[in-house]
């Protein structure tokens, strides 16, 4: 998964949210028996999860590294699979075939004139008081997707490798090309800084965590706090595939040495970070020896799939979440399979003492999230036609609990149900309800960077998350382990159990809703702030948009739309199939990603960029065309 620290604004839902009036009131989907059904169930679940058995789970995965294809990874496949299949569900292993890339070869070093050059070291360093665990399958820092390369050239400070970086090196006549440029993480996805280097000339490109932005420049580090210690390197992938340049990842205490070799004037006062130094504008007075060889090759991975099967055959809730990490994953993602392991355990529970779902249950563990989500995506393609026609939600547990801010992402058409089931799940530390302790209120847009990506932007099923986020700095790096998840992670685990606690009320209200509890309404305000966003774009990059096609469609869903959700919100039975028609186009129409960065109306805003007036109006188009599509199935009178 995206850090947090790296992830830009979300988009937020234009909703209006409030608490329900008490607990007779109905639930969204339900009428007022099965509201009482429910609800006596889940108060029986909620008393299941316990934050003990989440630490004894997140110990088992931080023991070992498990990066994807490994043999800690299988190991730990199994050990999921037969968690679910203690707790009642029929769970089994789905291999499936992956790129795996190894470092070979990394070499920096400086290399004078005259004389022996510097080698640097690039395995991490251990932090202050603290030593990185001796397992000694612990790789070399390494970026997945990364070209070969082997050159001597000098270096260049590239800020945060954004368009306006370069053009303050080329005002000050100092040019990328043939160079290896440094770059901060954070401002983007890895992979479009790295191609952005490439595209100015860059012969290749060094990343680095800076303090200024993740590490002392912000608080207290590892150890002694969450921040990034100096020592740490944050792993990243740049490219599914294979990018066109050598990448490589280091320590601030390697860039520290290569931003002070850069002689040249002060660069701008947005230059300057957290190294103690000054950040210039010039060129390394040395040149430096940089070589990426990387091994890749196809290796078996494997899915973990854990299915409790509803009344209904036809029809399911999936919770998922990685079970791979970049070395031992303790939070990222020991968090998310540990919630999701507890939600199983008290979901079997319930199941052995009679409580049947309506529609199926599936609890899955993917593999390969941190290369490209290469295990969500291959049980799609496999799945696909199943997915599509019968799976009405997807909840994605990615890094659950790496810190003490409670926050959602999920779709307008999930955004009331995930409101509604924060009211019943009592906040991490506290008596309150998770809604009283949740600063926003209401759920962001989903963007990129994790496993609901091939269900919402593949298949536009609609996708939900539950995340207390935090600063997070060991994230990529062999410091995510067991000490960090209890010392500053989650000390005590609660926010552990509010998670698996949330997962379940999820799991459980929608799989058991006599109507799937969608909302449709809020799609309205949310395309028509989209559409104006368009416009506004549209000018900047000197396109004539003809946008009235799709704002005359948005006026007409807008009309269709309440009458539909009246009829959700009264559990008038039999609208799944049309109400699943819907919501699939209307998210795979509504929501995009460019990284982990959510926009509105992904096609448009992507012909936008490429300053191409006519694929720009096709897709206001084919967007209008979508969104009358889902005006037609909520318009219809059939009900079967």
């Amino acid at each position: 998964m995206a850090s947090p620290l790296r992830a830009c604004a979300a988009l937020i839902c234009a909703l209006s949210f409030a608490a329900p009036a008490s607990a007779a009131t109905a639930l969204r989907g339900y009428d007022a028996a099965a509201s009482a059904r429910e609800r006596s169930f889940e108060a029986r679940f909620l008393g299941i999860p316990a934050a003990a058995n989440m630490i004894a789970t997140t110990r088992v995965i931080g023991s070992r590294v498990h990066d994807p294809g490994s043999p800690g990874d299988y190991a730990l496949a199994l050990y999921m699979r037969d968690r679910l299949r203690e707790d009642g569900f029929s769970a089994t292993i789905e291999t499936l075939r992956a790129r795996r890339d190894q470092p070979y070869s990394l070499v920096l070093a400086t290399q004078p004139a005259q004389g022996v050059g510097n080698g640097f070291q690039l395995s991490e360093v251990t932090a202050t008081g603290y030593a990185i665990s001796d397992i000694v399958d612990i790789q070399r820092p390494f970026n997945y997707g990364s070209g070969d390369g082997d050159m001597v050239a000098p270096a260049v400070y590239a800020n945060r490798g954004l368009d306006k970086d370069y053009a303050v090196l080329s005002s000050a006549g100092v040019s990328v090309a043939g160079c290896i440029a440094v770059v901060r993480y954070g401002a983007e996805f890895p992979g479009a800084l790295a191609d952005r280097a490439r595209r100015y000339g860059a012969a290749a490109v060094i990343f680095y965590s800076d303090p200024a932005d993740d590490g002392s420049g912000r608080g207290p580090v590892f150890p002694n706090g969450p921040w990034r210690p100096p020592g740490s390197v944050e792993r990243a992938m740049v490219s599914r595939n294979v990018i066109g340049i050598p990448t490589l990842p280091i320590t601030a205490i390697n860039a520290a040495t290569l931003v002070g070799l850069i002689s040249g004037p002060q660069g701008p006062p947005e230059w300057q970070g957290g190294l103690g130094l000054s950040y210039r504008v010039g060129k390394t007075s040395v040149p430096l020896h940089l070589a990426v060889r990387m091994q890749r090759y196809t290796s078996d991975m494997w899915n973990t799939i854990g299915v409790l099967p509803g009344r209904s055959k036809d029809s399911a809730v999936i919770l998922g979440g990685h079970r791979d990490a970049w070395v031992l994953g303790a939070t990222d993602n020991g968090s998310g399979i540990s919630a999701l392991l507890e939600t199983a355990r008290a979901l079997g529970a319930l199941y052995r003492h009679g409580w049947r779902p309506l529609r199926t249950i599936v609890i899955a563990g993917w593999d390969g999230e941190e290369i490209g989500e290469a295990g969500s995506r291959a049980y799609v393609a496999t799945h696909r036609d199943d997915v599509r026609r019968g799976n009405v939600a997807y909840f994605d547990a990615d890094e659950v609990a790496a810190g003490a801010k409670f926050t959602t992402d999920a779709v307008a058409a999930l955004a009331p149900a995930v409101v509604e089931i924060t009211h019943a799940v009592t906040a991490a530390g506290t008596s309150k309800p998770v809604f009283d302790a949740w600063p926003e209120k209401r759920p962001n847009a989903p963007g990129g960077g994790s496993d609901h990506e091939p269900f919402l932007f593949g298949l536009g099923i609609p996708t939900a998350a539950f995340d207390y986020v935090g600063p997070f700095g060991v994230y990529g790096s062999a410091f995510d382990d067991m000490r960090y998840a209890t010392t500053q992670a989650d000390p005590g685990f609660a926010r552990h159990r509010a998670i698996a606690q949330l997962l379940g009320i999820a799991a459980m209200r929608i799989a058991d809703a006599p109507a799937v509890p969608y909302a449709f309404s809020p799609y309205a305000g949310l395309m028509r702030k989209g559409s104006r966003g368009l416009v506004a774009r549209s000018h900047t990059v000197h396109v004539k948009l003809q946008i009235a096609p799709l704002d005359q469609a948005i006026e007409r869903y807008a009309r269709a739309a309440p009458r539909f959700d009246a009829r959700i919100v009264t559990a008038t039975p039999g609208l799944d199939r049309r109400a699943l028609e819907a919501v699939r186009d209307l998210d795979m129409t509504v929501y995009g990603a460019v990284g982990d960065r959510s926009v509105l109306f992904g096609e448009i805003s992507a012909a936008l960029e490429t300053s191409n007036p006519f694929a720009a109006n096709a897709a206001v188009k084919s967007a209008a065309a979508a969104v009358d599509r889902a005006t037609r199935v909520l318009s219809s009178s059939s009900t079967s």
